[in-house]
């Protein structure tokens, strides 16, 4: 249940999002789950706001909570975008597959389906690079919010 203290927090994280001031947003959400740490669309706020910063790391972690506390596309939706962003892109399609299960006709959700395995038949194979892959990619993925998949994360 979120408190007083969080649903104010929240206010001020989404205007600094609108304002595209990623790190104030973070800080903010940050204090807001902890008053709130069961608050499911607190965790999606932060993870429009380290993907502003260009942190999936910490966008993954926050979208594998969302998946336990709130199942769903936009989980999956969340999941997918860091995974991508991340390069792992088998991951990554399987995460937006298992969206369009719950949400077949969204499109956001289809297209980033559709670019995860466009890169995943681009990465040259394991014995070509002497590791996992890792080759090609967006040349946009490493920017806060640029390229795709669902480079438009919603505020919602």
């Amino acid at each position: 249940m979120e408190h007083a203290r969080s649903r104010e927090l929240r206010v001020a994280a989404r205007t600094a999002l609108q304002r595209r001031q990623w790190a104030r947003a973070r800080e903010l959400l940050d204090d807001a789950l902890d008053a709130a740490p069961d608050a499911a669309g607190l965790y999606r706020l932060r993870i429009i706001a380290s993907a502003g910063l260009g942190d999936f790391e910490s966008a993954l972690e926050d979208a594998d909570a969302l998946l336990e506390l709130r199942p769903g596309p936009d989980a999956w939706m969340y999941r997918g975008h860091a995974l991508y962003h991340l390069h792992e892109f088998a991951a990554a399609a399987h995460a937006f597959q298992n969206g369009l299960r719950a949400s077949p006709c969204d499109r956001l959700m289809t297209q980033g389906w559709w670019d995860a395995l466009t890169m995943l038949r681009q990465e040259p194979p394991a014995s070509v690079t002497g590791h996992g892959g890792g080759g090609g990619g967006d040349a946009a993925a490493g920017r806060a919010g640029g390229g795709r998949p669902g480079s438009q994360l919603a505020l919602g």
